[in-house]
């Protein structure tokens, strides 16, 4: 009989519980913040910035919450709690006006921090709770992060070209990959290339910092070469060398210009012209037999990436 009485008393709490407008014991409930909180930025609270929000524009949003105000017979409390116990707040107050505003601490340990507004109405064992949808916080890299670059320039090599980086937010490391990323602009010709660190995880915000990419030198090589000249055939007639046979230049970079320096036998100077701008080589009629080594100079005006260069080369002609 005494079992038969308990059940019926347990099935009858338990009804009494399920009326509208009373609580069980300790009931949690969440709620979502929507944009009824001023300061955020995307949904995020910016470490160092204040938010604020009226308790009542989420009471009075909510069925759920407006029927635990009137039913517990009671106000309700306010408190803010996350999940590193940097903002855990049991008694958070709302001014004269209705407004509760809070101050997000400035430091490195706030990002990716998240925490929530709770309203507690009544009382235990019959409160019943409404916790908000986590809102991250997120440090903002660009108000308060730096950036140490050893700032080197680097040689054009035809490659996108890199630098290396340190970044801190208030003069603590931070991890690349983890806390931000690295992206280049314009870094493969020669000029100002940009370093980009771009927020990532609990940071936002952008830093850029500029490098230089200089000219390369200059790829051309050149060689000397030996040309053989019948002598029977400058009796009549001048003979034309082209650049291909008398001088090996190769991978130079931009207009070349030849110019003829000096040659070993000074007074036959008169029968050799080096032509400027292809390197060809005019051997006047006339010329005895003989060996002549002409000094020319090379000149490749390079581009935008490779700078000018001058070689010297020696021509040898042998007139037999």
């Amino acid at each position: 009989m005494k079992k038969r009485v308990t059940a019926i008393l347990i099935v009858l709490v338990m009804l009494f519980t399920m009326l509208p407008g009373v609580a069980s014991a300790d009931q949690e409930y969440s709620f979502n913040t929507g944009k009824k909180i001023n300061g955020l930025v995307n949904g995020k609270a910016l470490a160092g910035s204040t938010i604020s929000f009226k308790p009542y524009s989420f009471i009075e949003s909510d069925e759920r919450m407006m029927e635990a105000f009137f039913d517990t017979g009671d106000d309700y409390r306010l408190m803010i709690e996350d999940d590193k116990g940097w903002m855990y707040d049991p008694y958070v107050y709302v001014d004269s006006d209705g407004v509760c505003e809070i101050s997000i601490p400035n430091n490195i340990y706030m990002a990716g921090d998240t925490f929530q507004i709770i309203f507690i109405f009544g009382e235990i064992p019959n409160s019943i709770t409404f916790e908000s949808e986590p809102i991250k916080t997120v440090c903002d890299l660009s108000k308060h992060g730096s950036v140490m670059d050893y700032g080197e320039p680097r040689v054009y090599n035809g490659r996108a070209q890199t630098q290396q980086v340190l970044v801190f937010y208030q003069s603590m490391g931070i991890d690349e990959g983890t806390d931000y990323t690295v992206s280049y602009k314009n870094n493969i010709n020669v000029g100002t290339a940009s370093v980009i660190i771009t927020g990532k995880g609990g940071y936002i915000g952008s830093i850029t910092k500029t490098f230089k990419i200089t000219k390369a030198a200059n790829l051309m090589t050149a060689q000397n070469k030996t040309v053989k000249v019948k002598a029977s055939k400058l009796k009549n007639k001048k003979q034309v060398i082209k650049c291909s046979r008398s001088m090996g230049i190769c991978t130079a970079v931009g207009k070349l210009q030849f110019k003829l320096v000096k040659i070993n036998k000074k007074k036959f100077k008169k029968y050799f012209k080096v032509n400027a701008k292809n390197g060809n080589i005019t051997i006047k009629k006339g010329l005895k037999k003989g060996t002549y080594k002409l000094d020319i100079s090379i000149t490749a005006a390079g581009n935008a990436n490779y700078l000018a260069a001058t070689k010297p080369v020696t021509v040898t002609i042998k007139v037999k």
